[in-house]
């Protein structure tokens, strides 16, 4: 493999792990939001533009995030060393 398409595999890499940090951060603050103003109590999705059962799929989904990216992760764990280590 040249070493100019390795350089660009590893930022194609690096890429991909800064939107995982990206969206990990978004979806803990509206994990947040979630929490805080206690949407979970909604019931009434009629119009509205996701089901009740996909809304709660997300949560689901945003809670299993922060749960795994911030215990192993980005927050002070091997991604976030890979992603600020300095040569």
């Amino acid at each position: 493999m040249a070493l100019q398409t390795f350089d660009e595999y590893l930022a194609d890499c690096l890429d991909a792990a800064l939107a995982i940090r990206t969206a990990n951060e978004k979806a803990a603050a509206i994990l947040a939001r979630h929490n805080a103003q206690d949407m979970g109590a909604v019931t009434d999705f009629t119009g509205r533009p996701i089901t009740e059962a996909q809304y709660d799929g997300l949560i689901t989904v945003f809670g299993n995030m922060a749960g795994f990216w911030g215990s192993s992760g980005f927050n002070g764990g091997p991604i976030e060393a890979a992603l600020t280590e300095k040569p």
